[in-house]
């Protein structure tokens, strides 16, 4: 058989290793590409992330521009709030909720003006915002971690595809605002940022600024008594002496202040009275005063200073006063100062005064006489121009007219090395002109009084701040001082002067002032230029047409009746002001005469500051407020230069005129109760007899409008003797009561040391005399009416012991209350804790102080006097309604909402059309 031959087997064996490394390879496929998905995803994960790091840093950088506004917000609130409280007074009568809304309506604009003042790119620019000032609410790139190299943050206004330039960009950063919404909108705001890899983030907004709401306290009739320390019917007296021991000497008032006006036989020198008017407050040479405390000190004249006296009022305090007067002295108004008149630096040498804080001199002829200190000011009934005013407060007086430079608030320079600084102020209001006076004329018929001859008008001038020498600019020039029998000079002797005006000794008053007028109008010639005027004429400049010169007499002290000077007459203030800007600040060589001048009242000199000599007044643009009625000169002691700013444009507005009368009134309702709204004032208090009280009148003060007079000086009379814890002390005819040990023994002195008080008693029905026990004297009868009820009264007179009442270191230990009807003097170096309510003069001896104590003086004020329940508070009116202070406080948790005086400022700054670019 033949053998087959082999063949090869088919085998599979390599197979295996094919399909592995197949999948070996399509694993690591799917490996690279997970791989690949997975980095993909994490690069772009960290892009994302990059991204939106990018995003929240330029998001933080705006809500730190948010932050900012905030802060503005806040700041705006706090600052229209306390102006409107401060300020706010209405003209006519309405009831509490009206006068609520007006205040909310004037707290919304005063808000809106000051945050769009705060945010405007310029004085001149209230339409758009600076985007510089929110830039630097930014502060994330100031910070280490930031690389300035690498990152970048932009803040602009630009929008997408317009230019970058930038004034392109100032034009977007577009502000609006809206009264009627009650919003500011910042629009186009624009903030981006690129990282140091190059991610950016970009967001566009607009920022809306809501008005915060505020709940304004409903207002009290009662002026907070307990933080009360003095209330001085006429004035206060800081006596001169000598301090002994280790007494600095000054004197020194802690709390709120009312000072009547000083009688003027209250001040004296060495037995002879020193012809001081209408001060309230009155400094003898050396001594100083510090106001260091108190919500106000309101005078009904003013303060004055005497030689080497020192007068600081400092920045807690407000002062309201009509002047302010300093001979050679030093004064520091720091807090908030309302002058109805002027501050004036008088004659004399070396005076200092500073001025920080608010300055509002809100005199003006046109507001005072809308005011209800109209009656006052000597017009009754009418305003100047003869209309009839809206409410006349009610007066048995007359009242002397003001003139109108005593209705004017200005600031006047008369002495020599003087030192004004109003470089501190953040608010100045100067409504009125500085006034040349006008003297009467010397020599006239024997029959007439100086006060009925001459002129009766001061001469305005252009400047709300100036020093006297600046006057001589409005001296007529020579050159236009002719007649046709010859020439004459400015200024001319009297009898030079009465001779050519045809003046007899024996003409009355209305001849010589027609002769005046007459002459003044013949010598002078409007139509022939004069270089001091600019090469221009009367005419051109301004002055009156009918009368175009003023006639001012002053006398020399001699027996030849002094000087007669002929001065420009300005009636209208525009052109006055007008008028000393084109002489002083347009003619070089008259410049630097005046200057030349003005140097001899700014000497170096050392007895307050050495070497400060001068005014120093800040850029109009640095203060918060600036308006002036006129002219206000600066002036560089050490350089000799002077520098005339004018009048702002504000200062003739509605607004204006009716803040400054706004301030009238509030001070007319200040020297009534202490409270700062006329409107509060009621017409009808009644006392225990149903007698009507009219706290608005005229003829009330303070000490008529918080005590009750008549109350006690009635309980005094029938208490008579010591009984009890109560102590008659027949010289001073007091009675002092003595608390309990429960009240801490404090006491209280209710005295009649006065010459006499006169009020009106209801007659009895019964028959008999009707005279009431221990009352003597009946005078005229009449009336007293309530709505529809009548009643008979008559008036009586209680005589009094006319003694003035002194407080030593020994009484003052535990005496927290004193009302009396006459003087109150507080011996040298004591301290007194509590209240004084005088209707006379208040002295104070060398280091003696008047310092509040609230709750002490509370205690005295409530303490029960005898078993009858009578206390302190009986004989105020209305002082069942005083408790610990008339504050609005409590502090019951279930009545009152924690959070109700909480503001989330955040809550009124919000981003509108928010939008990632």
């Amino acid at each position: 058989m033949e053998k087959k031959k082999d063949l090869p087997e088919k085998s599979n064996s390599g197979f295996s290793l094919i399909t592995v490394i197949l999948a070996v390879g399509l694993v690591g496929i799917l490996v690279m590409l997970i791989a690949y998905m997975v980095i993909a995803n994490f690069r772009m994960k960290m892009s994302g992330l990059r991204e939106k790091d990018a995003f929240y840093t330029a998001e933080r950088a705006l809500e730190e521009i948010r932050t900012g506004l905030q802060e503005d917000v806040a700041e705006a609130m706090s600052e229209a709030y306390t102006n409107v409280m401060e300020s706010y007074n209405e003209n006519v009568k309405t009831g509490d909720v009206t006068m609520d809304v007006q205040r909310q309506a004037a707290y919304e604009r005063e808000f809106l003006s000051i945050l769009q003042t705060r945010l405007r790119v310029s004085n001149t620019n209230n339409t758009h915002y600076n985007i510089a000032k929110l830039r630097e609410y930014v502060d994330l790139d100031k910070e280490d971690s930031f690389d300035s190299e690498k990152e970048s943050l932009i803040v602009t206004a630009a929008a997408d595809g317009e230019s970058s330039s930038s004034s392109a960009v100032a034009d977007r950063a577009k502000m609006t605002v809206s009264y009627t919404k009650k919003n500011i909108t910042i629009k186009n705001l624009k903030v981006m940022y690129v990282d140091a890899r190059g991610y950016a983030a970009i967001i566009r907004t607009n920022i809306q600024l809501d008005v915060p709401p505020i709940q304004y306290p409903t207002p009290s009739t009662l002026p907070d008594l307990m933080n009360m320390i003095v209330v001085a019917g006429k004035g206060i007296y800081c006596a001169s002496g000598n301090a002994t021991g280790t007494q600095t000497g000054d004197n020194e008032i802690q709390g709120s202040v009312y000072a009547g006006i000083l009688p003027e036989d209250k001040l004296k020198v060495n037995g002879q009275a020193i012809g001081v008017k209408d001060a309230s407050i009155y400094l003898a040479s050396g001594r100083t005063l510090n106001i260091s405390k108190g919500e106000r000190t309101v005078c009904a004249g003013e303060v004055t200073l005497a030689q080497n006296s020192a007068f600081y009022s400092l920045a807690e305090t407000t002062l309201w006063a009509q002047g302010v007067n300093v001979t050679s002295a030093k004064a520091e108004l720091l807090g908030k100062t309302y002058l109805s008149d002027d501050l004036t630096i008088k004659a004399g040498t070396g005076s200092y005064v500073k001025l920080a804080g608010e300055y509002y001199g809100y005199g003006d002829v046109e507001s005072a006489l809308k005011s209800h200190n109209s009656v006052e000011y000597g017009y009754p009934n009418q305003s100047q121009n003869g209309t009839d005013t809206a409410q006349t407060p009610s007066t048995t007086k007359t009242y002397e007219k003001k003139t109108a430079s005593a209705l004017s608030s200005a600031i006047t320079i008369n002495g020599k090395s003087t030192t004004l600084d109003l470089s501190n102020l953040d608010r100045l209001l100067l409504a009125g002109k500085n006034y040349i006076a006008s003297k009467a004329l010397s020599k006239t018929n024997s029959s007439e009084t100086d006060s009925n001859t001459g002129n009766s008008d001061d001469v305005m001038t252009g400047e709300s701040l100036t020093v006297k020498g600046t006057q001589l600019a409005y001296l007529v020039p020579d050159s236009l001082l002719e007649t046709g029998t010859g020439d004459y000079h400015n200024p001319m002797d009297y009898n030079t002067y009465a001779n050519g005006a045809g003046i007899k000794k024996t003409d009355t008053a209305k001849e010589v002032q027609e002769k005046i007028k007459a002459f003044a109008k013949k010598i002078v010639k409007t139509d022939k230029t004069a270089k001091s005027l600019g090469n221009q004429t009367l005419k051109q400049i301004g002055v009156d047409e009918d009368e175009p010169v003023q006639t001012v007499f002053y006398s020399d002290g001699g027996g030849a009746g002094g000087y007669v000077y002929f001065y420009l007459n300005f009636t209208d203030e525009k052109k006055a002001s007008d008028f000393m800007q084109t002489y002083y600040n347009n003619n070089p060589s008259l410049k630097k005469a005046m200057n030349g001048y003005l140097s001899f009242y700014f000497k170096g000199q050392d007895s307050f500051e050495k070497n400060t000599s001068g005014i120093y007044v800040k850029d109009p643009s640095a203060y918060l407020r600036y308006i002036v009625g006129g002219n206000v000169l600066s002036y560089d002691g050490s350089t000799q230069s002077g520098k005339l700013d004018g009048a702002t444009t504000e200062e003739t507005s509605t607004a204006v005129t009716e803040e400054e009368t706004s301030y009238q009134n509030m001070w007319y309702a200040l020297k009534r109760k202490m409270i700062g709204s006329y409107d509060l004032l009621k017409k009808e208090v009644k006392d225990s007899e149903g007698l009507v009280h009219d706290e608005t009148a005229v003829d009330r003060d303070v000490f008529d409008n918080l005590v009750n007079e008549k109350e006690m000086v009635q309980f005094i009379e029938k208490h008579r003797k010591t009984e009890g814890n109560l102590r008659y002390d027949k010289d001073e005819n007091s009675c002092t009561f003595t608390a309990s040990d429960d009240d801490g023994g404090l006491q209280t002195i209710m005295a009649h040391n006065g010459k006499n008080s006169t009020f009106l008693v209801k007659e009895k029905s019964t028959s008999g005399t009707g005279e009431t026990s221990g009352l003597s004297g009946s005078a005229t009868g009449g009336s007293s009416t309530s709505g529809a009820e009548q009643i008979k009264t008559k008036e009586t007179t209680v005589q009094g012991a006319d003694k003035e009442l002194v407080i030593d270191a020994k009484r003052a230990e535990k005496l927290r209350l004193v009302v009396c009807t006459g003087d109150v003097r507080i011996k040298e170096g004591v301290e007194f804790y509590g209240i004084i309510m005088a209707r006379g003069t208040i002295t104070l001896e060398p280091g003696a102080k008047l310092l509040s104590s609230p709750l002490d003086a509370a205690k005295a004020f409530q303490s029960q006097v005898n078993d009858s329940g009578t206390s302190p508070k009986d004989f105020f009116w209305e002082g069942d309604k005083y408790v610990l202070g008339n504050s609005q406080t409590s502090n019951n948790d279930k009545d009152s909402d924690k959070d109700s005086s909480v503001y989330h400022v955040e809550d009124y700054v919000t981003y509108k059309n928010w939008k990632k670019l």
